[in-house]
């Protein structure tokens, strides 16, 4: 079985999350919903047919007492097209998850959480497209019983070069790989081929470890091919939206080394650039974060980590580098 990082990484965001709220110690509970404002943020309210709609879900306590709240943890996302009706988002490919156990939580007196909230263009269903063509949609998401107003996401209609990479697009299948978890749905990393290697060196089955290499060589391949065909699309399309999303794939698969070892060298130049040049500041800032932590630089990754949250435009990255923040400092505390 592959195993993914996105949800080793998420698993550890959540268990930040638990642990900064706290488990509520008797008391009343859920008596003051009031008490609390709950927003969603979105990176922008038009987006290019394709891409993805990024946001952050916020929950705060706006009393200025504690609250407790009982609850299943558990963000849901719902969309509605035009005039239709409201349809849970499910994302092709991922497991719907079994809800939690309802467990009571106690939010501090002006105590904020902010929940990464990430919608990609494709749904659960065939030839299910969310942002397929130019129109209006609405977002709202939820964590329990704290539900969002909902958000107004205008799709665009491409023009000039957007447009004629947009076509490209949809001949091609390349914007798959603008997903963030693309590494763990279609290629491999580096860091998952050695778990691979260390199943099959357990297994002594000469006939396992030989398939697990076939298999990885297959990854490699795999990668190799998709690594060509974006860059290949960047070369036709320089000066598109779409291509700034092709270099930030083009550094992730750098990162995770899915054609081989990791090559940071070619990552952070291409990090660096996007950075230099506005494009993408807050994802590019972040990955460089991930690749600092990566090489075990974590005073570096915590800079880029706290730049991205402070600076940063895009919700989604902020809360993403706020929480893996979190994370550093609570690895850095003495046990």
């Amino acid at each position: 079985m592959k195993w993914n990082p996105s949800s080793f990484i998420l698993g550890i965001s959540f268990s930040i999350f638990l642990s900064s709220l706290g488990y509520a110690q008797g008391g009343q509970v859920g008596t003051n919903l009031n008490a609390f404002k709950v927003w969603l943020d979105v990176a922008s309210s038009s987006v290019l047919p394709i891409l993805p709609i990024q946001g952050a879900l916020h929950i705060k306590n706006s009393s200025a007492s504690p609250v407790t709240v009982r609850l299943s943890p558990g963000t849901q996302i719902s969309f509605k097209l035009g005039n239709g009706e409201w349809r849970p988002y499910h994302p092709d490919g991922v497991p719907i998850a079994t809800p939690a156990p309802p467990r009571e939580f106690r939010f501090l007196a002006g105590q904020q959480v902010d929940f990464p909230i990430y919608v990609d263009s494709t749904l659960n269903g065939p030839g299910a497209d969310l942002t397929a063509n130019p129109g209006v949609m609405q977002i709202r998401a939820s964590w329990g019983p704290f539900q969002t107003a909902p958000a107004t996401i205008t799709v665009l209609r491409p023009s000039g070069e957007d447009l004629a990479a947009y076509e490209e697009l949809k001949r091609s299948g390349v914007s798959k790989f603008f997903r963030t978890d693309f590494v763990d749905r279609y290629l491999e990393s580096d860091q998952t081929r050695e778990v691979s290697r260390t199943l099959a060196k357990n297994a002594n089955d000469e006939s396992y470890f030989e398939r697990i290499n076939r298999e990885q060589a297959t990854w490699i391949a795999k990668s190799a091919s998709a690594e060509g065909e974006l860059r290949a699309f960047i070369s036709s399309h320089p000066g598109s939206t779409y291509a700034n999303h092709a270099r930030l794939a083009l550094a992730q698969m750098a990162i995770e080394g899915t054609s081989g070892a990791s090559d940071t060298k070619k990552a952070r130049e291409i990090l660096t650039e996007m950075r230099k040049q506005n494009e993408l500041f807050s994802e590019a800032t972040h990955y460089l974060g991930r690749l600092a932590a990566k090489e075990g630089n974590q005073t570096q990754a915590a800079a880029y980590f706290q730049e991205t949250a402070e600076k940063g435009r895009n919700p989604y990255y902020k809360a993403m580098a706020s929480r893996h923040l979190e994370h550093i400092k609570n690895t850095r505390q003495p046990k």
